[in-house]
């Protein structure tokens, strides 16, 4: 019994020793997991026996983005044992200013005064006529023909042609007639109207832009401005016009056509109530220089038989 007593006494003695080691050790600390994924991967590379001088390097020569270290960056660096100067290079990088950016990329200069490649696209649709074919449509631009499509084209459909012609940058003006030309016992009978509104387009210097004109008229007859156009470039558009032209029945007769067609007996009644309220070629191209005279351009024109015409 005394031996049963005496061995009951030690494994108390013991089991209170024990469990008095245990009150009295301090309380783990959970593991450390870094935030930053610069600092994870120095504690990999050091964890996994990378020197201390390449570690630095890659610092010093990638210098990544280092968020500031916290005291637990700190501690948790030190307890896995990496050496002070790679500490210290990440505390240098935590508190160095982001690299400057690089300067922006060139954007290659635009001549003001260069000009600038156009793409035309015209179109023409003339309602159908009982007597004969229906008046040319011609574009000018300072006093030169730019294009002409014949009215036995638009006759009841859309006619439409394209080229390319460059244009100067700034205001251009565009004037649209309404023409018909005629040869009769070997004399010509010209009748051209201005269409009352000009087409005047802003175009700043750039890259190729796309010009599109269209006068098309009311199929059901009622009077309405016939003429629309735009302008863009790379899609984008830079300005349009719609109904634009003003009333057809308002429109001024050409004076230079009017009397080029009078006979050696004068005018007749119609050529005269068109003289009295017509326009002079000049007055339509206000300040423009080098604009043509308008009787040069019909003799011109006449020898030319007045047949369709667009720059190649």
């Amino acid at each position: 019994m005394a031996r049963l007593a005496r061995s009951i006494l030690l494994v108390s003695l013991v089991l209170g020793g024990a469990a008095a080691w245990a009150a009295e050790e301090p309380p783990r600390e959970a593991s450390y997991a870094p935030r930053d994924p610069v600092v994870a991967d120095v504690m990999r590379m050091s964890g996994a026996g990378v020197s201390e001088a390449a570690i630095v390097e890659w610092l010093q020569t990638s210098r990544p983005a280092v968020a500031p270290l916290s005291a637990d960056d700190l501690i948790g660096l030190s307890q896995a044992k990496v050496p002070q100067r790679v500490i210290s290079e990440l505390i240098a990088l935590a508190g160095a200013p982001p690299p400057a950016a690089g300067p922006p990329p060139a954007v290659p200069a635009v001549d003001p005064a260069a000009p600038v490649p156009v793409r035309w696209t015209v179109s023409y649709r003339a309602a159908s006529v009982e007597d004969g074919d229906p008046p040319d449509l011609a574009l000018y631009l300072d006093g030169r023909l730019l294009v002409r499509i014949p009215g036995a084209r638009a006759n009841g459909r859309r006619e439409t042609v394209t080229f390319a012609r460059p244009l100067r940058p700034g205001t251009t003006v565009i004037r649209a007639l309404r023409e018909r030309h005629t040869e009769d016992d070997d004399a010509w009978r010209h009748e051209a109207r201005v269409v009352g509104e000009p087409i005047a387009i802003e175009l700043p210097p750039g890259p190729q832009a796309a010009l599109q004109i269209e006068y098309a008229e009311n199929w059901l007859g009622i009077p309405r401005p016939p003429l629309a156009w735009s302008v863009e470039r790379d899609g984008v558009p830079l300005a349009s016009r719609e109904n634009a032209g003003g009333d057809p029945e308002h429109w001024a007769w050409l004076c230079e056509d009017t009397e080029a067609s009078v006979g050696p007996k004068g005018p007749d009644r119609v050529q005269r109530y068109r003289l009295k309220e017509c326009v002079r070629w000049a007055s339509l191209w206000g300040d423009a220089a080098g604009v043509p005279a308008r009787d040069a351009q019909l003799r011109d024109l006449t020898a030319q038989g007045f047949g369709p015409f667009a720059p190649k």
